[in-house]
């Protein structure tokens, strides 16, 4: 099983020019590292009182080849900005002292942090920053959602 958590913008942004890990599907932005670490990431946001980047989720598609059919649902890319760069301060290391977390929890991050795909990660969150960033600057009515799909083969 393998999922790529995808990002998409209500209006399109051309020449977007962003280079990095993730890739254009059409105008659709997509990363993998991230969507490995999602349930981690969602477990932090939490702790760190920001939206989940799950709650930005429009919809799950399960099968390879089965059409993305998405629910529609758009978000204000202030609310998914907040919740990058909380997610980006965690990954650079300076967790708040003042937000406590479970000895498991702990683990988890350090193992992560220890993992030289952290630095992948960065860069994903980095550039999903960039892009809702962009497009906010382009129109105060952008909206952005994420979709994951999950590729399993079909028996």
């Amino acid at each position: 099983m393998v999922q790529t958590l995808f990002i998409d913008l209500e209006q399109k942004i051309k020449d977007h020019g962003f280079t990095g890990n993730y890739e254009f599907i059409g105008d659709v932005l997509h990363g993998d590292v991230l969507s490995d670490e999602i349930e981690l990431l969602n477990e932090a946001a939490i702790l760190l009182g920001v939206t989940p980047l799950n709650e930005f989720v429009d919809r799950f598609t399960k099968e390879v080849g089965a059409p993305v059919s998405l629910d529609n649902q758009w978000f204000l890319p202030q609310e998914g900005l907040t919740t990058l760069d909380a997610l980006l301060i965690l990954l650079n290391k300076k967790w708040p002292s003042s937000v406590p977390v479970s000895r498991p929890f702990a683990r988890k991050i350090r193992r992560l942090l220890a993992d030289p795909s952290h630095l992948e990660l960065i860069e994903e969150l980095e550039t999903m920053r960039e892009y809702i960033a962009q497009a906010a600057e382009l129109s105060s009515q952008a909206r952005f959602r994420l979709f994951i799909v999950v590729m399993t083969s079909q028996t």
